[in-house]
């Protein structure tokens, strides 16, 4: 396994390391689409991004209960936020997940990940991004 040199990003913290970079998203809830329903349990991820032969590596694993519905993994350019892939999932307690994306082409910046839940509402913000030279 090769490892890059890299810059990690979340929010507005730079995070420079070694290929590799750890992030933990925790949610308070903002507001519930469906007013009637009850309030949903909030995004507990437990992120890990690391460099690979030109490829940014997102380990994501679910730290909280198990989904009641699917959340959208967005992947986007960071310098221009092009979407460039998305997945639905349904997670379980403990389920991980691996995505590998080509970060060629992608501008200098990198690639960035957001995860947008379909039970409540989140401001646009990378929950993750890496850049791979």
């Amino acid at each position: 396994m090769k490892l890059n040199m890299a810059t990690a990003l979340i929010g507005a913290v730079i995070i420079a390391g070694v290929g590799l970079g750890s992030f933990l998203l925790t949610d308070k809830l903002v507001t519930n689409k469906n007013a009637n329903a009850p309030l949903a349990d909030t995004l507990n991820l437990d992120i890990k991004v690391e460099c690979l032969e030109s490829k940014a590596v997102f380990k994501i694993t679910n730290k909280g209960k198990r989904w009641l519905n699917k959340a959208d993994m967005r992947f986007y350019g960071v310098s221009d936020q092009r979407l460039l892939s998305k997945r639905q999932l349904l997670l379980a307690t403990g389920q991980n997940v691996t995505f590998k994306v080509n970060t060629a082409n992608v501008g200098p910046d990198g690639v960035g990940l957001w995860v947008k839940p379909s039970w409540y509402e989140r401001d646009f913000k990378y929950d993750a991004a890496m850049n791979c030279p």
